[in-house]
């Protein structure tokens, strides 16, 4: 399951949300902390990209994601946004 988030770099590239947001689902319940980083790491390198599909996923995502995935996720955020994802 781990080699999932490595190979979803090219989806990454080609901006291809769907399966990124799909793997995150897939791997949310993981307690593996490799996985919650590379699943974290994932969702920071989409959020530039494509902000307001990052939101709107981790808005269903975040009351029982763990805290290190929305830790790493909020790393590129705007001020506001981090806010929202670590306080709200």
């Amino acid at each position: 399951m781990d080699r999932s988030i490595c190979s979803q770099l090219v989806a990454l590239r080609r901006r291809n949300t769907e399966i990124i947001f799909h793997i995150g689902d897939l791997l949310r319940g993981d307690a593996g902390d490799m996985v919650r980083k590379g699943v974290g790491w994932l969702l920071k390198e989409t959020y530039p990209k494509k902000p307001l599909e990052t939101i709107e996923f981790l808005d269903v995502w975040r009351p029982g994601a763990p805290r290190l995935v929305l830790r790493i996720a909020a790393e590129k955020m705007t001020e506001k946004d981090w806010r929202w994802l670590l306080t709200g």
